[in-house]
């Protein structure tokens, strides 16, 4: 029985703003990961006012400060590789559509809209992506999108998802 995420959690927001780096920045320290996966730096998210799939969401640097502090506490000393939130296609909540992990160390950074020039905060981390054709999609652009999905009350953050937009 399948029941949605915003009937379990009604303060659920889903908002797609991020981007995935395929850019190898060498003064930024990666996490080891096992042999087969890799990690990229993730944009998770940043502050603005979105259209998410639950409506208007308006995301604030406390928001995302919430999100990072939150998910770093709670990932600190996982019992496994795994006991990181999943990252999803299009925010569909089935295991084969697992693509990796979120893992910790989350950072609320500035970030310079390419498009605006305009100063905001954004949501940083590493995607361990483990799923081999996911890894050919990043490496190729076509999985450069993400979108997360998060409670704005409880700061819980639930997955991450890989989005056309």
């Amino acid at each position: 029985m399948f029941v949605s995420l915003k009937i379990k959690h009604p303060h659920v927001k889903e908002v797609a703003s991020g981007t995935v780096s395929l850019l190898q920045d060498s003064s930024v320290e990666q996490p080891t990961v096992k042999a087969g996966s890799v990690v990229r730096r993730v944009l998770a998210c940043y502050t603005g006012v979105f259209e998410g799939m639950y409506g208007e969401v308006a995301v604030t640097e406390e928001i995302l400060q919430g999100l990072a502090d939150r998910y770093n506490l709670e990932k600190a000393n996982p019992p496994n590789e795994n006991a990181y939130a999943p990252i999803l296609t299009d925010h569909v909540r089935e295991v084969d559509r697992i693509k990796g992990r979120l893992l910790s160390g989350l950072t609320v950074e500035p970030w310079l809209n390419p498009s605006s020039n305009e100063q905001a905060m954004g949501l940083y981390g590493w995607m361990r992506i483990d799923d081999a054709e996911a890894i050919q999609k990043v490496d190729q652009g076509s999985y450069a999108h993400v979108s997360i999905s998060f409670d704005e009350e409880s700061f819980e953050l639930f997955e991450i998802s890989f989005v056309a937009v």
